[in-house]
């Protein structure tokens, strides 16, 4: 591929994730073929779109040749003028090596960029390594959206992205273009160790399928991309039928199967909050069993119940109440639609001079410049904030004035960004908007209160004295 067209793709890529002019970027860097190109097609874009780059190589400890490759990439980047530096990461023992350092390299990748002040990390996986995944994930048993394989762009943590500007260019481009350029990448030995899944698949059957099929990367991408679009429809969905489903804590059975069976396991599953196929399974087949009082058990000392025609989640024997997990988060993208504990809340963007809804008990307002993704649904935790009009104030001390009693705080549910709280969903939404500049967006966060409701927050009852504040 000529390099102009490299350099479009790229563009196009940064683009697709969601990156304009000014974008600061930490670039993971290996010093391989795939992260050598995007690197330097990042280098050669940096005037004309203002990036600001730092290239960062990890070392996991597992090679001894890591200290040369991290020399390789500094020297690499010094040439194109970006800063680099060099990360040491400790694996923990454990069987998947690869996960394991692939969850540490992004741990590190983002304290850098945190460091850097940058909006996202850009990694090189291209439209070969979707086709891989997709195949990977195939054979694993994966679901829709397993099988939607990698986005162009997912958040990272606190405000910060993980992008991927060469999901459409195949390895041969990158070869292409590393080519014309008169560069010489590394050569990772780990990508032919044949005790590896994905190597066993790079080298042995993939190049059969492509035999059958030469366009196999670009039509398993094309799917990867259809099949995202699916989940994330299918989930929204999902969410306006729990919305809809769930009355008083308890859901009729025969309205749920009423229901299309591919939302029937989503509703099920945004209800109860993370589960296994097993559970969703067992759940499904409670659905089916008619006549007398039926129950499975679930993760978290609860269990579902089917009274008859009724399903309604309880605690089990001797809990009065689920006691929430402080670590659990589910991650709430803009757009987009997420629940735990059975409270959904749905965030969408209204541009300038769009009619905006009244900030109510179900709905918060905030000025889209003042939120910085990625947003996280979870519960209350130490240390805690929120913005009111008069300051920053410890969210356990606000909730201490409001009269919420003690037993009930740790079941509210909140929308975060970091340890910043913007809404106690039902309560109290942080002094952040909406937008007043006039050309500003605002986001709005909606409680997607089942019909018939109560009107009390969520996780608590009952309302502290002097009603809902927003």
């Amino acid at each position: 591929m000529p390099r102009e067209s490299f350099l479009s793709a790229v563009r196009a890529g940064l683009g697709a994730a969601g990156l304009g002019a000014g974008a600061r970027l930490v670039v993971g860097c290996s010093g391989g073929p795939d992260s050598t190109a995007l690197l330097l097609a990042l280098a050669a874009l940096r005037g004309e779109l203002a990036l600001g780059l730092h290239a960062v190589y990890v070392d996991h400890g597992l090679r001894a040749a890591a200290a040369a490759e991290a020399e390789h990439v500094r020297a690499l980047a010094a040439q194109q003028g970006v800063g680099a530096e060099a990360v040491r990461v400790v694996l923990p023992t454990g069987p998947s090596r690869m996960g394991v350092a692939r969850q540490a390299r992004y741990a590190a990748l983002l304290e850098v960029a945190r460091r850097q002040g940058a909006e996202a990390v850009a990694v090189g996986h291209t439209r070969t390594d979707q086709a891989e995944t997709v195949i990977m994930r195939l054979l694993g048993g994966a679901g829709l959206r397993g099988l939607g394989g990698m986005p162009p762009r997912r958040p990272l943590g606190e405000g910060v992205q993980l992008v991927r500007p060469l999901l459409q260019l195949d390895r041969a481009d990158v070869d292409a273009f590393l080519a014309e350029a008169g560069v010489v990448p590394l050569v990772d030995p780990s990508n032919n160790d044949p005790r590896y899944l994905r190597s066993r698949l790079r080298h042995q059957v993939l190049p059969r399928l492509r035999q059958e099929r030469p366009d196999l990367d670009a039509h398993l991408g094309d799917l990867a991309e259809r099949l995202r679009q699916d989940a994330d429809c299918l989930e929204e969905l999902a969410a306006r039928a729990l919305a809809d489903l769930l009355r008083e804590g308890e859901m009729e059975v025969a309205r749920l199967q009423a229901q299309p069976r591919a939302l029937q396991a989503r509703i099920l599953r945004l209800w109860l909050g993370p589960l296994g196929h097993r559970h969703i399974d067992a759940a499904l087949q409670l659905l089916e069993r008619g006549g007398g009082t039926r129950s499975i058990d679930l993760p978290g000392r609860r269990r579902l119940e089917r009274v008859y025609g009724q399903l309604r989640l309880v605690c089990a024997a001797g809990q009065a109440q689920p006691e929430p997990d402080p670590a659990a988060e589910v991650p709430l993208p803009v757009p987009g639609t997420g629940s735990l504990a059975g409270v959904c809340v749905r965030l969408s963007l209204h541009p300038p001079g769009a009619a905006l809804p009244p900030p109510s008990a179900e709905v918060a307002l905030f000025d889209a410049a003042q939120v910085q993704p990625p947003l996280v649904l979870r519960h209350p935790r130490a240390g805690d904030r929120i913005r009111l009009r008069a300051g920053r104030r410890r969210l356990s001390d606000w909730l201490i004035d409001a009269r919420v009693p003690r037993t009930q705080r740790r079941q509210l549910v909140l929308l975060c960004q970091g340890d910043a709280v913007l809404w106690v969903v039902g309560l109290r939404a942080a002094a952040l908007g909406p937008a007043t500049d006039p050309a500003g967006a605002t986001l709005v966060a909606e409680w997607l209160r089942p019909q018939g409701a109560a009107a009390d927050m969520p996780g608590a009852n009952p309302r502290p004295p002097g009603g809902l504040v927003v």
